[in-house]
């Protein structure tokens, strides 16, 4: 994997719009319960991963950075509960969890 640098002028970014970053990953969070609905075949006392999201309140520090950083953000924005229809069709209903 390689990665590629951008040479981007100060004109070229946008200012970052915290307002517009929570719209936009409600409507993602919606496409995803929408389009991924598939039902994990196992029995949830068999799951080895629980996880269900709740939106997290963002704030900023004096700096204006997101208190708790990047991941913090993404975690608290996004529902990644979809990954588990993603998998579902390599499972099944028997066997280790």
């Amino acid at each position: 994997m390689s990665r590629h640098i951008l040479s981007l002028s100060p004109e070229q970014l946008t200012a970052f719009d915290l307002d517009a970053l929570v719209a936009h990953a409600e409507r993602l969070n919606q496409h995803n319960r929408e389009t991924f609905t598939t039902p994990f075949p196992k029995a949830p006392s068999r799951w080895l991963s629980h996880y269900q999201f709740r939106p997290q309140p963002i704030a900023l520090t004096s700096e204006g950075d997101v208190d708790g950083g990047l991941s913090w953000l993404v975690g608290a924005t996004v529902d990644f509960s979809f990954t588990r229809a993603l998998c579902t069709p390599y499972y099944g209903t028997r066997g280790a969890p």
